[in-house]
């Protein structure tokens, strides 16, 4: 399904910035159902139906387009885990529990320095070096941070 559409936009640097267009728009939206369904919930119920939403949904999109789900070598399933564990239960919970006493738009826009901070883990762990330009978006990404936080602050 996803190479036909990457076929048909023509270009995958086109589908990608549509596919990163949509995130940022579904981001937004969860940003902003999660701060109003923070002030009624705890974190930890919060966090389950939101990930249990999102594996449901998942699940059914990669059964739909044709995803194999395994079986794969255990050092997948050791990835898998740590996926699970780092970024999500540690990464995004906190995010979720940020939630209920920042503004949504703080949230969001530390969201932003995810992308960043991974290209300097990937560096580290994986010795992969980004671009010159990668570099650039990256300092422009954390001046935009420092510059939403400071003007949040005062």
């Amino acid at each position: 399904m996803w190479a036909k559409f990457i076929t048909a936009v023509g270009e995958t640097a086109t589908a990608g910035n549509l596919l990163a267009i949509a995130g940022a728009v579904t981001v937004s939206g969860y940003m902003l159902i999660g701060r109003l369904l923070r002030q009624h919930m705890d974190a930890g119920t919060y966090t389950f139906i939101v990930y249990s939403a999102s594996a449901v949904f998942l699940l059914l999109l990669s059964l739909a387009v044709g995803v194999e789900l395994g079986p794969f070598a255990p050092r997948e399933y050791v990835i898998f885990a740590l996926l699970a564990v780092f970024p999500t239960i540690l990464g995004h919970s906190v995010f979720s529990w940020a939630l209920r006493y920042v503004r949504a738009s703080f949230v969001a826009t530390s969201v932003l320095g995810e992308p960043v901070f991974a290209t300097i883990l990937a560096i580290f762990f994986f010795a992969e070096f980004p671009t010159i330009w990668t570099l650039v978006g990256g300092v422009m990404i954390l001046v935009g941070i420092y510059a939403f936080t400071r003007r949040e602050a005062g």
